[in-house]
């Protein structure tokens, strides 16, 4: 597992708590174990207007099953950012569980209509 802090203090704290739901997520899906993790911390703030300061978390994943996914979330707050974005990534990740098992299913299926 990578951290990489962009535009941004680079803080212990965010990488633990990182660690942390991110290990979960994986012991969640023993299926991940082998695959390559990288989480991008940044910081967007525009020098020539007034606002608010824009936080994002980039997660790429690579290995067998899911090859290459990347997604990135935003929000106005880091840690708002970092739920976002693990939580989308439960969800791709929970789709793309069960649509290769049903892809195995259907295949199988066929494979003993054919035997028959």
């Amino acid at each position: 597992m990578k951290f990489v802090f962009k535009n941004i203090n680079r803080s212990e704290f965010i990488k633990e708590v990182a660690q942390d739901r991110v290990t979960d997520l994986l012991n969640k899906y023993p299926d991940l174990g082998n695959h390559e993790l990288s989480v991008t911390f940044s910081m967007d703030n525009s020098p020539r207007q007034k606002g608010p300061d824009s936080f994002a978390v980039k997660i790429l994943m690579r290995g067998r099953k899911f090859k290459n996914l990347i997604l990135e979330k935003r929000d106005s707050n880091l840690y708002g950012a970092l739920a976002k974005a693990l939580g989308s990534l439960s969800e791709k990740i929970s789709k793309g569980l069960t649509k290769n098992k049903d892809k195995y299913k259907r295949s199988s299926r066929r494979q003993m209509l054919v035997i028959h």
